[in-house]
């Protein structure tokens, strides 16, 4: 059985009354998704059967009569061609700067925060904005607690997320993702899948971040959470902006890493996350006077770092269109971070 493509005008209502006190970040991932429900109803799923919700995804990744439907979907909304990857991955391994470790690397990038409704607003003549404006398509914000300065920095406008189609390739994974949610997470499971199956046979380590330029939980919700579960040969990492009380770690989940900004987080803010146990990633001016504090680590090799449980403050460069006030003070926290042990 093929479920059609429907388009939803931000998300469904499901649960919102019995689920308003749960973590924001629980919240935001279930209403970005909320329409998964409604096509997994056409399965026989009742909305909120998680089990029955895996079972059927599952399935559906090895369906050749879905996998078609769900690839001929991705390209009606500006996809790529049929199974094309949906994360960058690195053509071999290499050599991790924090461990020696030899390690392969998956990044799932999308349009962060409102990224999307804005490329939408700036090309409306593209014939994905025109088949979007058609089908009245709403999107939600992908980085709820993104602040100024993170979105100045991020990657979606640095490197290649500078060439025009890379970003239009980016703004149509997210169109798709909330458009079309089923094929889109089917397609996700069986790429993952196979990744963690290569993993398994060769030995390589295999890290994966959902969330290149997104800020998404995909560990709190009921069916997206199943990738943690299913493939543990894979090593999830990501970074963060929610607080630890919208946003906490979970045992089947991403290894997360707290993003500390300017215009959001005082020095006094950040001293207290690193003294509570904390890891956060922090753009400063420099490495040097991190060099004497135990945990510290320049990051701005790559997210392999991550992967040490010893290293607990990242330090990265400016990236991105960053501007002087976006960038913390390396003496100024350290000094700050010696008092508070003194």
């Amino acid at each position: 059985m093929t479920s059609t493509t429907s388009v939803t005008l931000k998300g469904t209502n499901w649960g919102r009354s019995r689920r308003h006190n749960l973590p924001k970040a629980q919240r935001d991932i279930e209403q970005q998704f909320a329409m998964i429900w409604d096509q997994l109803a056409a399965y026989g799923v009742r909305a909120g059967d998680a089990d029955a919700a895996r079972a059927v995804i599952r399935r559906l990744a090895d369906d050749p009569e879905f996998m078609t439907h769900a690839y001929a979907s991705r390209r009606s909304w500006g996809g790529p061609l049929p199974k094309a990857p949906v994360f960058t991955t690195g053509a071999g391994s290499k050599k991790t700067a924090a461990t020696g470790e030899r390690i392969k690397e998956s990044i799932m990038y999308g349009a962060p925060a409102n990224e999307a409704a804005a490329w939408l607003e700036l090309n409306p003549a593209d014939p994905l904005a025109i088949k979007c404006a058609c089908a009245g398509v709403g999107l939600r914000n992908r980085c709820t607690f993104s602040t100024r300065g993170c979105r100045a920095a991020c990657l979606y406008t640095s490197g290649h997320g500078t060439v025009p189609k890379t970003m239009k390739g980016r703004v149509a994974r997210t169109i798709f993702s909330q458009v079309d949610t089923l094929s889109w997470f089917v397609i996700v499971y069986r790429q993952l899948r196979a990744k963690n199956r290569t993993a398994t046979r060769t030995g390589v380590p295999h890290m994966v971040r959902m969330c290149g330029t997104e800020d998404l939980a995909y560990e709190l919700h009921p069916i997206t959470s199943m990738i943690f579960e299913d493939f543990s040969s894979l090593r999830f990492d990501d970074y963060t902006k929610y607080p630890a009380q919208e946003r906490p770690h979970m045992v089947f989940g991403p290894t997360l890493v707290r993003s500390v900004w300017t215009d959001r987080d005082s020095v006094d803010v950040v001293v207290a996350l690193i003294l509570s146990g904390e890891r956060i990633s922090i753009v400063c001016d420099s490495f040097e006077p991190w060099a004497s504090v135990p945990g510290a680590i320049d990051a701005t090799t790559g997210d392999d770092w991550i992967d040490d449980p010893s290293n607990r403050v990242g330090v990265l460069e400016p990236l991105g269109d960053c501007l002087p006030a976006d960038v913390y003070s390396s003496a100024e926290i350290v000094a700050a971070l010696v008092a508070a042990l003194a």
